[in-house]
């Protein structure tokens, strides 16, 4: 018997059976997901962005754009926002693509790693335009993804961590400016006093009225000191009636720069001193008590065009900076000059004065026996 003629059949007809069953299905199959190869966040949504919330760890942050077209943070007294940091979010959002359908089953999806991390992006009137929720990151570096009220899940060429600290999102730097710019800069001194330079052009030659007769200018040190006041970044912030601010105010110096093109900078820093250090207690180690340290350091800034943005922050709360502004500003004006040497002044006349004595002397003069030659 020719067994081949039946085997042929019976695999035509399991064809057949597929074929059919198929074609029976042919309405029920899912389409292509149309999210495959799409970016994350489209960038239509992302141009119409006035809010962004992220999550993570069950703590939250939102980061809002004013009617100023200022981004803010507004769990951190709506200060300005490091735009650049949430840029890069945007662009990683814009840029990544759907690279595949995951799964759609509840059980597997759990599995996936999907804890509340969750970005959501807000238009006009906190209209949702869209929310996504974040899963673990794949062995590839891709993150698993759902759109928020859907059943899918994804995996995404998306790289990103979520920081909800508010503060953090900040924009710390206060302003910028170029040292070379600088033409004109005075400092205040604890004394009351003022000392001041000038150079005719910007990165020419400094000057000062107050150098010494016979000292030139120690130009690095200057130049170190201008670099304090460049780029000032606040760390913290204090309420404008906290002891701290009122301390520093009460002891606070001043610094002016002007620029080639006029604008000007007056800036007023302190801290609050040490208290009196207490009476130590009778058998106390002195060495292991601790002595009374002084407060932050604090920074006010006044510009001239007005800076309605710094002037926004001043107003809320105070800047706290770093206390390397008060350890390496100069108190002793003295400290900016290289000075002369003090002339050779004549011999002392009392050292020069021959008084007639004879100041030498032998043994025999001491009444003892001189020593035979060699």
């Amino acid at each position: 018997m020719n067994l081949k003629i039946p085997a042929i059949t019976v695999l035509v007809l399991a064809l057949l059976a597929l074929l059919a069953f198929f074609w029976q299905r042919r309405d029920t199959l899912p389409p292509p997901d149309p999210r495959i190869g799409e970016p994350v966040v489209a960038p239509e949504h992302l141009a119409a962005a006035r809010v962004f919330e992220f999550s993570r760890d069950g703590a939250s942050i939102r980061l809002y754009q004013d009617s100023g077209d200022t981004w803010r943070v507004a769990e951190y007294h709506d200060f300005p926002i490091d735009f650049p940091r949430l840029g890069r979010i945007a662009t990683n959002l814009r840029e990544g693509k759907i690279l595949r359908f995951v799964s759609r089953n509840p059980e597997r999806i759990e599995r996936l790693g999907f804890a509340g991390d969750q970005i959501r992006v807000l238009g006009d009137d906190d209209t949702v335009l869209v929310a996504i929720e974040l899963g673990d990151t794949a062995a590839t570096g891709s993150r698993f993804l759902r759109y928020s009220g859907e059943p899918t899940a994804y995996l995404a060429e998306l790289n990103l961590w979520l920081d909800t600290s508010a503060q953090s999102w900040t924009r710390r730097e206060l302003y910028r400016i170029e040292r070379d710019q600088i033409v004109a800069f005075s400092l205040g001194l604890p004394d009351g006093g003022t000392i001041a330079f000038t150079r005719p052009e910007p990165g020419g030659t400094w000057s000062s009225d107050a150098a010494p007769a016979g000292a030139t200018l120690k130009t690095d040190r200057l130049n170190r000191v201008l670099n304090l006041f460049t780029a000032p970044r606040f760390t913290h912030t204090r309420g404008l009636d906290h002891p701290d601010v009122t301390g520093a105010r009460e002891h606070a110096r001043s610094a002016r720069l002007t620029l080639a093109d006029g604008a000007t900078y007056h800036l007023t820093f302190g801290r609050r001193p040490a208290p009196a250090a207490p009476a130590p207690a009778e058998n106390a180690d002195a060495a292991s008590s601790e002595q009374p340290q002084p407060g932050p350091v604090f920074l006010w800034i006044e510009t001239d065009p007005a800076n309605p943005l710094l002037a926004d922050m001043q107003s809320r709360r105070a800047l706290e900076v770093t206390s390397t502004l008060v350890l390496d500003t100069p108190t002793d004006p003295l400290e900016f000059f290289n000075l002369p040497s003090p002339p050779a002044g004549p011999a002392d006349p009392a050292e020069a004065e021959d008084d007639g004595d004879d100041d030498s002397f032998s043994l025999e003069s001491l009444g003892l026996p001189s020593l035979p030659p060699p």
